[in-house]
């Protein structure tokens, strides 16, 4: 099994190397897929750092604005 970070770096090789073997795969589509999973992995990561922002930011608040982000918190869930 090949790596998905070595796939992306030698799409060339990895392609001839299905060939050779007479391995068909779409190579194009796996490598969409990877760029689509990075991108919304990098999109969890920062919706999770707002959350975590958000989180420390109700400690230090009023009661009302605690409600507001507390309402803003349950959407963005």
């Amino acid at each position: 099994m090949l790596d998905l970070k070595f796939i992306r770096q030698n799409p060339d090789a990895v392609r001839a190397g299905a060939l050779k073997k007479r391995i068909s795969c779409d190579l194009d589509r796996i490598l969409e897929l990877d760029a689509e999973n990075r991108r919304l992995g990098s999109a969890i990561d920062a919706m999770r750092a707002e959350q975590k922002a958000a989180g420390a930011a109700m400690r230090s608040v009023g009661a009302e604005e605690r409600a507001v982000l507390l309402a803003d918190q349950k959407t963005a869930k």
